[in-house]
């Protein structure tokens, strides 16, 4: 779901249309190195 009231909402949009491509870390050791915050989600 996309919330138009994001600060972040348009920034591939921005980002594609300067033909700037933003890449998406897919290998374990990618992700871990770049991530920001965790949280587990219970019953």
């Amino acid at each position: 779901m996309t919330d138009p009231a994001s600060p972040r909402y348009a920034d591939f949009t921005e980002a594609y249309s300067h033909k700037r491509w933003l890449r998406f870390p897919f290998h374990e050791d990618e992700i871990q190195a770049q991530q920001i915050s965790e949280r587990h989600l219970g019953e």
